[in-house]
């Protein structure tokens, strides 16, 4: 049992425990790390490459990345121009 104060002594400030959400939480972890905000950006690729290739360098790595863009690009045009020609005809 905790030894008992002296009459008009006063007493230390009590801490008080907050509970947040996990959303509070999550808010407070990105404003600490502005990076984390990004991590949903994230995409993970995966290349099929003869075992004699191994490691790509980053200068690899980054073509690949460059031509699978220009790929996508290409597809999304392409589906723009047959929604534009199902709306016109």
């Amino acid at each position: 049992m905790p030894a008992r104060r002296p009459a008009g002594e006063p007493q230390p400030p009590r801490r008080t425990q907050f509970r947040t959400t996990r959303h509070e939480r999550g808010k407070a972890r990105r404003a600490r790390h502005p990076a984390a905000a990004y991590t949903k950006e994230a995409a993970f690729v995966f290349w099929t490459v003869p075992a004699s290739e191994l490691p790509i360098g980053w200068a690899e790595a980054e073509r690949r990345l460059a031509e699978q863009e220009k790929k996508q690009a290409q597809k999304q045009a392409e589906k723009q121009e047959k929604g534009q020609e199902s709306e016109r005809g």
